[in-house]
């Protein structure tokens, strides 16, 4: 059944920029109550995407290989499509977890600029993170809530002019693009052409004397360019770029979590003496550090078998570690 053009569909940002990921949405969206069997008329498919026959056995056959869909068959005009998990895409593209998980309409999957929109999607994803443990990490170090200072100023670059933003008494937040391109598999380039027409404003966060001063002195001995610049009698530091976003996100904190542990129990299969053991273990450290970094251990979860066991002993840890924090983490 061919869901209506204001169904809400939940798409993850490195999954739906490919153009299998779309029909793998628009095939979710035909199932609501999520049994992983879909049953669709081939037409159906070719006049939702506009595309023809060779193209909609193309996705097929790359999402079979990237893990979005097991197994599919056709009975005429009919296809029967079992659809594969959010886990095993990952793990297919060697990606720690899904990224952002943001709420479109159904309809909103054949815009053409649906890349660009996927970009945006996990920029505000990770600019809210990285904001969230900069606030915690205030209070944990008794810092009060981070103000923003009232001074404002543009500065000309190759690409116009850019508002400016000072900071003081504030911690760094942000995400580069460097970042958001390896979490969606491009260049930082890439991004910053589909990020193009979001308005955004330059970060410049205070640095002490001493350290500015003596910046400076080192980019002039060493012919770079310096990190740092100088407005009257202060120094700053050129820090990420705060875009102009705003969407309507989930957090899916308990799949998230199934996740981790799903593929803390791969590794402990497997072993780090394989190939792909030894890849399962880098992206579940890598998993395990953006999620509690400073927090709690892998090593003390690797051999959890249960997963209820799991999320009882990590919520318990995370909140011991709190209560000596005096607040967050």
């Amino acid at each position: 059944m061919i869901p209506n053009s204001d169904t809400e569909i939940i798409i993850h940002a490195p999954i739906c920029r490919t153009t299998w990921g779309r029909l793998y949405y628009f095939l979710r969206s035909c199932d609501p109550a999520g049994s992983g069997q879909v049953t669709i008329s081939k037409n159906e498919i070719l006049e939702f995407f506009s595309v023809d026959n060779s193209t909609l056995y193309r996705w097929l056959q790359n999402g079979r290989s990237n893990g979005a869909f097991r197994s599919y068959s056709r009975k005429g005009e009919i296809f029967s499509i079992w659809l594969g998990s959010k886990s095993a895409i990952t793990l297919a593209l060697n990606l720690p977890d899904w990224g952002a998980a943001t709420a479109i309409d159904v309809h909103e999957l054949t815009a053409p600029d649906l890349r660009d929109r996927v970009t945006a999607h996990q920029t505000y994803w990770q600019e809210r993170r990285s904001k969230t443990a900069a606030l915690n990490s205030a209070r944990a170090r008794r810092i009060r809530k981070p103000r923003l200072a009232k001074v404002k100023f543009t500065f000309r670059r190759a690409t116009g002019k850019q508002p400016l933003q000072f900071f003081r008494n504030k911690i760094p937040f942000g995400c580069t693009q460097a970042g958001i391109g390896k979490t969606l598999h491009i260049t930082d380039r890439t991004v910053r052409r589909h990020l193009k027409p979001v308005s955004r404003v330059q970060q410049a966060h205070k640095v002490p004397y001493k350290e500015g001063w003596a910046a400076i002195m080192i980019a002039k001995e060493t012919g770079e360019k310096p990190t740092v610049f100088q407005r009257g009698d202060e120094f700053f530091r050129f820090g990420c770029n705060s875009y102009d976003l705003k969407f309507e996100q989930r957090s899916e904190k308990t799949q998230r979590t199934k996740h981790l542990f799903f593929l803390c129990k791969l590794s402990r299969r497997r072993g780090a003496t394989s190939y792909k053991g030894s890849l399962l273990k880098d992206l579940t450290l890598e998993l395990w550090n953006r999620s509690f970094a400073g927090c709690v251990s892998m090593d003390e979860f690797i051999h959890v078998s249960s997963f209820d066991t799991f999320r009882k002993t990590l919520l318990s840890a995370i909140k011991l570690r709190r209560t000596s924090q005096g607040g967050h983490f």
